[in-house]
């Protein structure tokens, strides 16, 4: 799961655009949201990860690399399909955030 995130700033004020509605995020996952946001009904495994991590966000007062990271630990998988990489993406920094094996107080960064 990935949160690609846009970080409020003045100079980048205009929200993002999903098609759907004007959100301050995306959260990525491994099943169809076309399907999912046409109203197919979803038992995949995941699912709960997905809603869970767009009710967190929802309900958020503020939006920033610390949070979303928050977030994503928050619905890693755990078990036999351990989560292997989490990443954010902040738009104004144009940068991906990312970490591996849950392992979420070792952020690394890739500027474009």
């Amino acid at each position: 799961m990935a949160i690609w995130s846009k970080i409020p700033s003045p100079k980048y004020a205009m929200p993002l655009k999903n098609g759907y509605k004007e959100n301050q995020y995306f959260v990525m996952t491994n099943f169809s949201l076309i399907d999912y946001n046409a109203g197919k009904k979803y038992t995949d495994y995941g699912i709960d990860r997905y809603d869970e991590a767009n009710k967190i966000l929802k309900n958020s007062k503020k939006m920033d690399i610390k949070t979303a990271f928050s977030i994503l630990e928050k619905v890693k998988q755990t078990g036999e399909w351990n989560t292997d990489f989490s990443m954010v993406y902040s738009k104004n920094e144009k940068t991906v955030y990312y970490c591996y094996k849950s392992k979420f107080k070792e952020i690394m960064e890739y500027k474009f």
